[in-house]
């Protein structure tokens, strides 16, 4: 989670991309 307040619009968004792909993996590897 750190890391987001340095981080520029652009880049931000590209993380924040990242972040929901491996949250959806997660999820999805928990079944």
């Amino acid at each position: 989670m750190e890391g987001f307040v340095t981080l520029s619009g652009q880049e931000f968004s590209y993380y924040e991309l990242n972040r929901d792909i491996v949250l959806l993996i997660s999820v999805i590897g928990s079944y």
